[in-house]
């Protein structure tokens, strides 16, 4: 009897290695945006709670990519044929890098990208990956299918890297329920931008895809407050840019294949 419960023990010590080593078993959020104000830095770039009544310029939101499909959503934008969850019309477009506002705080400059959720009431929603790149044209489109990188253009930022998988969880609850405002504010620092002539700025995303917080309802989109920046942009040097981002592939295994 004793020989027979080591064998079911160590049956079922197996099975959960191979489920953790293929990516079933998911790893617990990074950080939870459920009460405001709140905020997280990761890798450099801060995400936040965002009250869209008491910001400064509320009513020119501007989205440029929208998903929309239940129980996890990715896509991104572009002039080109849409992919993927994303949904075409005028809210998915192409957009430069001069598009995108410029704020400043003590610790420096940063461009401001906000998202605006759109969940059943009491439903939660996870960032589960944000891939910011620059890129050569505005109708780019075949967005890669194995690593999800980019379509080959210098990354500014990436959520997850080599290493860590991140995952963000968030409370569409928190200023009231519906779209077009924003919820969440994405600050990424200007000195990670990399010193390259691609001006087109391709944002893709993964929204939804963890257990308890997965797409329900209508469509997520990344927009900004105001169009242009509120001061200049300078360049980083390339060894700078490189050093702040990171690709892998853990991503894929958990998030677009098991929750």
């Amino acid at each position: 009897m004793f020989k027979a419960f080591e064998k079911t023990r160590c049956l079922l010590f197996s099975v959960a290695a191979l489920m953790l080593l293929a990516g079933i078993v998911s790893a617990a959020p990074t950080a939870e945006l459920l009460t405001h104000p709140t905020s997280v830095d990761i890798d450099g770039a801060i995400y936040s709670t965002f009250d869209p009544d008491g910001a400064q310029g509320t009513g020119n939101f501007e989205p440029f990519v929208r998903v929309q499909v239940k129980d996890g959503e990715m896509g991104y934008n572009t002039d080109g044929d849409v992919e993927y969850a994303t949904k075409s019309g005028i809210w998915t477009h192409s957009i430069t890098l001069s598009e995108i506002p410029v704020v400043t705080n003590d610790d420096g400059q940063y461009l401001q990208f906000l998202l605006d959720t759109n969940q059943n009431k009491g439903g939660l929603l996870s960032i589960d990956q944000v891939v910011i790149s620059l890129e050569s044209a505005p109708n780019l489109t075949d967005y890669p299918e194995i690593d999800y990188q980019n379509f080959g253009g210098p990354v500014i930022y990436s959520l997850d890297s080599d290493t860590t998988d991140h995952t963000i969880i968030t409370n569409p609850d928190l200023f009231g329920p519906g779209s077009g405002s924003g919820d969440v504010e994405l600050l990424v620092p200007t000195s990670f931008i990399p010193d390259t002539d691609n001006q087109w700025l391709y944002l893709y995303t993964e929204l939804g895809y963890y257990g308890e917080a997965l797409s329900n309802a209508g469509f997520e989109e990344w927009g900004v407050l105001e169009a242009g920046p509120t001061t200049n942009i300078v360049p980083a040097p390339a060894s700078v840019a490189l050093g702040a981002i990171g690709m892998g592939l853990i991503r894929v295994l958990r998030k677009r294949k098991t929750l």
